[in-house]
């Protein structure tokens, strides 16, 4: 299977979306990143988006592909995308994840047109509400998208039944902890067992905030994999 995650705006999370969400959930599978080649730490295939042509012949490689195409990007990946006729049939679903901002509602829906424009299928096109506010009816948080899809494309967003990913401090904690969200997800040590054994009241603090940090990433998960599920990506 070949996923393309895109949208015409930056900030929507579309990097912690092919590794914290699809690629786990996905065996065998290779992010490849289309964008402004630069280090980023970590071992992502990268491409311009002008190596249309490798980057369709990379996707062949492996039993499933994830495209994470940026913003600054995906102009030239779409133009291309045209250019190499019926090639948007290479790719099974394209993704799109929205965030609740006013900008990135709109972009959302002129990413969806692009692809219209193009001769993707409605059927293709996936759509994950992102950094939602729990306390938020999505409905409400996403209703510039909602409305102007059904006015531009007549397409009916059904809201409930839409992957959503809650907006959430684990990303910052981690970050501070100078940690990967998959680090976190594969330490399976018995913290309570490690925090009986010890008695030095620092080294107990640490093992304490590796066992709540697990907690928080274990809550995460949960959400993941009930977004995941709602994606419907018949695999």
């Amino acid at each position: 299977m070949k996923l393309a995650i895109v949208n015409n705006s930056g900030n929507v999370g579309k990097s912690t979306i092919c590794q914290v969400l699809l690629q786990p959930r996905l065996t065998n599978s290779k992010i490849i990143k289309v964008e402004t080649i630069n280090s980023d730490g970590t071992d992502d295939l990268k491409f311009a988006a002008g190596e249309f042509h490798s980057i369709i012949q990379e996707t062949d490689l492996y039993e499933h592909a994830i495209l994470d195409i940026g913003s600054s990007n995906i102009e030239t990946f779409m133009n291309q995308m045209k250019e190499f006729k019926d090639s948007h049939d290479d790719i099974d679903y394209f993704i799109i994840p929205i965030t609740p901002k006013h900008k990135q509602q709109i972009d959302s829906v002129s990413t969806v047109t692009t692809l219209n424009t193009l001769g993707v299928e409605a059927e293709k096109i996936r759509f994950i509400f992102n950094q939602a506010d729990r306390t938020i009816p999505t409905d409400r948080q996403y209703s510039v998208f909602i409305k102007n899809i059904k006015e531009v494309l007549d397409l009916i967003i059904n809201h409930s039944n839409t992957p959503t990913i809650y907006e959430t401090s684990a990303f910052s904690l981690l970050s501070q902890q100078d940690r990967t969200f998959n680090e976190v997800t594969n330490d399976n040590r018995d913290f309570k067992a490690m925090l009986r054994e010890s008695t030095d009241r620092e080294e107990r603090l640490a093992i304490s905030e590796l066992r709540t940090t697990k907690q928080l990433i274990n809550g995460v998960n949960d959400i993941l994999d009930a977004a995941f599920l709602n994606l419907n990506l018949g695999s």
